[in-house]
């Protein structure tokens, strides 16, 4: 994400802690490389639901923050839910309502504890609901 983005975010997550009663929070991650494995591991220890924001879907598959994301966390003993978002294509924005949504998808799932719908979900697309994976 883009920081103006992550900024959206955590005002997305302020509205929806105060309005929704949803516990959620943001992480904005800033260099890639070398990927901040030890300080992720300690922040997300105790996550119940992770949703990680990719700006493009390699192949029809999950993008690469998910990724790596994914090898943090495979180490906690228990592994939390994650689903990956893809965001701004063609130039598309991500608004806090399309931010909202999306932890209201990720509190479901933590509440099931398991992931409730598709792995990767496209956001802000035109058309009919598209993903590659279930």
């Amino acid at each position: 994400m883009r920081w103006e983005q992550v900024e959206t975010a955590r005002l997305a997550a302020k509205i929806t802690r105060q309005k929704k009663k949803i516990k959620v929070g943001v992480v904005g991650i800033r260099v890639l490389r070398p990927f901040p494995f030890d300080q992720l591991a300690k922040t997300l220890k105790h996550v119940k639901a992770i949703g990680t924001l990719d700006r493009s879907s390699p192949n029809g598959t999950v993008g690469m923050l998910h990724n790596e994301i994914a090898g943090v966390v495979i180490e906690n003993e228990k592994v939390p839910v994650m689903k990956n978002y893809i965001y701004g294509l063609g130039g598309r924005d991500m608004t806090v309502v399309h931010l909202q949504e999306i932890f209201r998808e990720l509190s479901k799932s933590a509440k099931a504890g398991r992931r409730i719908g598709p792995i990767q979900r496209f956001v802000n697309l035109r058309g009919p609901e598209l993903t590659f994976l279930k």
